[in-house]
């Protein structure tokens, strides 16, 4: 295979030292040096198009009909709650100029001690993500196998698991080159079986369906607002991962390209998938598309349709796991890269084995993610206020080594950053409607409306502002002089 793939086709370069497919990735948190830095925006595209191939969304649009919206309500949902995925795309523009990872950058909000919270709740939450995906993908190979005629049992499980956890976590460990030639190589194949999927359902759709009972007034806006928050938890789960994969990128990469081809690959797929969901809840069941679309498709297609399942959650799976490593760094755990991936392989197997041999984990997974919106939504904020303060403007080497440095602040903590980003989680909880806490101000004010990623993201985002503004466009301002580029680095 030759050295390198043509980067004018957005390919990916083979750097024998650094970065290259199928070796294991030597660099962690530490700045990418200007020497390593390779590739071009347009391969985000296919990072996140493949990565957001996944029957979760497939299932919120289900969820839509389940929660009683009209079809074109449900469809209004899917698409403006996806839209937030340009922010995401914005987050991501920071990854060439701070030539490090996502948790690693916000150390510049909260000093290098006070971000230890966000990094531990980054962690915390894309490893109960990599449980539930490696449930999820399980489950439909074993599915898959009894659609081939093969017996389902405890050892048949256990192998199809094993099989789903080894290919998962060695793509992962063995870093970003790899991911995004993975994320390339199943495009293609994903996103036609995608297409095969929706020409199915297009054709049994009930284009005059109306809800049982349909909603109105105060009713109508509680689903609504309910469905919404549901659909901009998607995009606003990636908030630990985006500047990850543009870190690579050479320092004059285009931000308005990294956000456009990071928003697009990752809300392409997440609207197709939502909406079909949606035109499938129509005429079979929405509370489980992955069983009752076989009502629908041919029999033929429904074991690749499997495939897609089972695929889709490594492709997605990938990206978090790999991000779960860096964030248990930029905690402050003194180990390489891979080490910290590995040890995420340990505990996110371990919970999946629980989810599906002992108990029905995946449940307590997925109600205990609906608290992590707590963070997620003045997190972003924050981050994307920040970003524009200090125009993109970061120091990766006073990053990595803050003692003492411009992002030192008061002992390591930025505290009215801090109070900000509290001050966010208690804004969103107050408008949350989750299955076990009720938000007093979204029961009083709201009817019971969830409004709480719009306020987390806006006092977290805002009070920022106001407090942090000066001394971060000042930092800003500093860090545009030109410094020179950083050459070496150990790594991790």
């Amino acid at each position: 295979m030759a050295d390198a793939l043509d980067e004018s086709a957005g390919g990916l370069r083979d750097d024998p030292e650094t970065d290259r497919v199928g070796s294991i990735e030597v660099r962690g948190i530490e700045v990418i040096p200007d020497s390593d830095r390779h590739g071009h925006p347009r391969e985000l595209f296919l990072v996140w198009m493949t990565a957001n191939i996944t029957v979760l969304y497939l299932v919120f649009g289900g969820l839509m009909i389940v929660f009683g919206l009209a079809l074109w309500q449900a469809i209004v949902a899917v698409i403006v709650g996806n839209l937030a995925y340009l922010l995401i795309g914005v987050a991501a523009t920071v990854g060439p100029t701070a030539g490090t990872s996502t948790l690693m950058v916000s150390r510049a909000h909260y000093g290098p001690n006070g971000n230890r919270l966000s990094a531990l709740l980054a962690w915390v939450t894309l490893v109960a993500f990599e449980a539930i995906n490696l449930a999820l993908g399980s489950f439909a190979l074993f599915a898959l196998a009894g659609e081939l005629g093969w017996e389902v049992n405890d050892f048949s499980k256990a192998l199809l698991l094993g099989l789903n956890i080894v290919v998962t976590f060695v793509v992962a460990v063995l870093g970003h080159a790899t991911i995004v030639r993975f994320q390339q190589v199943f495009a293609l194949a994903l996103g036609g079986l995608t297409l095969l999927l929706i020409v199915f359902i297009i054709g049994d759709v009930n284009w005059s369906y109306e809800p049982e009972q349909p909603l109105s007034g105060t009713a109508a806006w509680v689903a609504f607002s309910a469905a919404l928050t549901l659909i901009l938890t998607g995009p606003l789960s990636w908030i630990p991962v985006p500047a990850d994969f543009t870190r690579y990128l050479p320092r004059g990469a285009s931000p308005t390209q990294m956000t456009l081809y990071t928003a697009a690959g990752a809300a392409l797929p997440a609207i197709v998938l939502g909406v079909s969901g949606v035109l499938a809840g129509t005429v079979v069941d929405p509370t489980d598309l992955t069983t009752s679309l076989k009502e629908i498709v041919p029999g033929w297609f429904y074991p690749l349709f499997l495939v897609v399942v089972a695929v889709g959650t490594i492709a997605n799976n990938v990206l978090g796991i790999y991000s779960s490593g860096l964030s248990l760094q930029a905690m402050g755990l003194k180990v390489r890269r891979a080490v910290a991936v590995s040890i995420d392989a340990v505990i996110g197997g371990a919970l999946a084995v629980y989810a599906i041999f002992i108990s029905d984990f995946t449940t307590t997974l997925s109600e205990a993610l609906q608290w992590a919106l707590f963070w997620w939504a003045p997190f972003l904020g924050i981050f994307v206020v920040d970003l524009l303060l200090r125009r993109r403007q970061y120091n990766g080497a006073e990053l990595e080594h803050p003692q003492g440095g411009r992002y030192w602040y008061d002992r390591g903590f930025r505290w009215p950053a801090l109070i900000a980003l509290l001050a966010g989680m208690v804004g969103t909880a107050l408008f949350a409607q989750t299955t076990h806490f009720k938000g007093p101000l979204s029961t009083e004010l709201l009817s019971g409306g969830d409004i709480s990623a719009f306020v987390g993201m806006l006092v977290g985002g805002g009070l920022y502002w106001v407090l942090c503004r000066r001394t971060s466009t000042a930092l800003g301002a500093s860090e545009a002089s030109p410094t020179p580029p950083v050459s070496g680095g150990s790594s991790r």
